[in-house]
């Protein structure tokens, strides 16, 4: 494509590039009204930075609290920033707003020809409040995010290609893949979606003889074989010391935390609603701890720690020591702020009400299709929450916050498509344009929030709220 042909593709994209520029300009405000301090567990995360610098070395796990995690962010950070807390937050930001870029690509694979479905799903991506406040944490998430973005869309275009030319595709795939391991954990689901559709498509695909079949399927192996060739080095020695792999702070320093707990059968540790309840008390404050009390909800906590900062970590630019009388969390809540966060609330249930029925639709759509790299990246999303269910059973400690929307963004763009998906079904035929306008309302209450939190800026009428 010469340069003329790029200036005019760039021209018919233009209400895309806005979104993407309104992204950045959202993740650069958590350089100039985000303190490096306000973050999850900041604190932690600046000693593993310390540590590196002082001993040159990779911690155990049990070295200090943050030990456990991967140690490719904190060395990153450490040779780039030094012990720079606001230069160690544009590592974030540079690598959050990369990671819009690589779905807004994935996006165009997908959505080819779907205007609609494109554009909602990158405004979503582009002002959802878990998804901003994360790039601008000093923390490994808008890192893995990122590597994970890219290796879900070599995913996608592995799967394309013809046997012969798959190669080069999973090479490179199993090398990000282990970059991402080295950086946080979570990207292992994303591998078993993979390895799961590889498998799919070996049994159900109409290739032919068998041999045909293991031509389609050996390229997958040198997935397997790079990923390990570049993160084995770490994860050996854990898996030798702790008997697994991947270790997480409840099997280190935080052992005392779920002693008890873990003498419980695991199916005994929550009771049925805590995985089928709703909370309606999340619409009146959509903060902690409401609906992580005496009976907690998953999906409640997940989708509104998603749409709201539900743990009231500073997204609102607000300083934890603000003197305000209301607080959540202990930490400051002003009247208006929580006017936003409630209609966020409303809206984000909507979204992810819309986004699971097209989740569901396109899954077994997909499988009928054949089209393998889209069902890997659609169960690949589906293991990240599945994943999250299963840690927040094995750990019932609700107060260490184990649901946090925010740490499941590397696994969300298939989540972000999927409301595309159903944005653009809406809006084919008049008799759905209820549902059209609803999303669109919808998407606007969050994007009035994050709006508001980041900048001040109000898109609703001051008596909504």
């Amino acid at each position: 494509m010469n340069l003329q042909n790029r200036l005019n593709w760039l021209r018919t994209r233009m209400p895309e590039c806005a979104l993407l520029l309104l992204g950045l300009w959202l993740r650069l405000t958590m350089r100039w009204r985000y303190a490096p301090d306000w973050g999850f567990d900041a604190g932690g995360h600046f000693v593993y930075i310390d540590w590196i610098l002082e001993h040159r070395a990779v911690p155990d796990p049990d070295a200090f609290f943050h030990a456990f995690h991967p140690p490719l962010f904190y060395a990153l950070a450490a040779a780039i920033a030094g012990h720079s807390r606001t230069t160690a937050v544009w590592i974030a930001i540079v690598l959050g707003t990369l990671r819009l870029v690589v779905i807004w690509a994935g996006l165009e694979i997908y959505f080819h020809g779907r205007r609609w479905a494109r554009l909602s799903a990158l405004a979503l991506v582009a002002v959802l409040p878990a998804s901003v406040h994360v790039d601008g944490l000093v923390y490994g998430e808008a890192m893995s995010g990122f590597l994970v973005a890219c290796a879900m869309l070599l995913t996608l275009l592995a799967f394309r290609q013809p046997a012969r030319s798959r190669w080069r595709l999973t090479t490179l795939l199993g090398i990000v893949l282990g970059i991402a391991l080295l950086t946080k954990i979570s990207g292992a689901v994303i591998l078993v979606g993979i390895c799961a559709a590889a498998i799919l498509e070996f049994v159900f695909a109409p290739h032919g003889d068998w041999q045909t079949r293991w031509k389609h399927l050996l390229p997958w192996a040198s997935t397997l074989v790079m990923c390990f060739a570049v993160c084995g080095w770490y994860f050996v020695p854990i898996a030798k010391s702790y008997g697994r792999p991947f270790v997480t702070s409840f099997d280190t320093l935080q052992k005392d935390a779920v002693a008890e707990s873990g003498k419980t059968p695991y199916l005994d540790r929550r009771r049925l609603g805590f995985l089928l309840g709703w909370d309606r008390a999340i619409y009146d404050l959509p903060y902690w701890p409401t609906a992580a009390g005496e009976h907690p909800r998953f999906f409640p906590l997940l989708m509104v720690s998603t749409f709201v900062d539900y743990y009231n970590f500073s997204y609102s630019g607000l300083s934890p020591d603000d003197p305000a009388t209301s607080r959540a969390n202990n930490h400051p809540l002003t009247p208006r702020l929580l006017g936003f966060s409630r209609l966020s609330a409303v809206g984000g249930t909507f979204i992810a009400l819309g986004t699971t029925v097209a989740f569901v639709a396109c899954l077994y759509s997909e499988l009928r299709k054949q089209r393998w790299g889209v069902v890997a990246l659609l169960l690949g999303a589906a293991l990240s929450i599945l994943s999250a269910l299963h840690f927040a059973i094995q750990f019932p400690s609700d107060s260490n916050g184990v649901i946090k929307g925010t740490y499941l963004q590397f696994g969300a763009p298939p989540l972000y498509a999927m409301f595309g998906v159903a944005v653009a079904w809406t809006q084919r035929k008049p008799w759905r344009w209820l549902l059209f306008a609803v999303f669109l309302v919808s998407l606007w209450l969050v994007a009035s929030y994050t709006l508001y939190c980041r900048a001040r800026l109000l898109l609703l009428p001051a008596d909504w709220i």
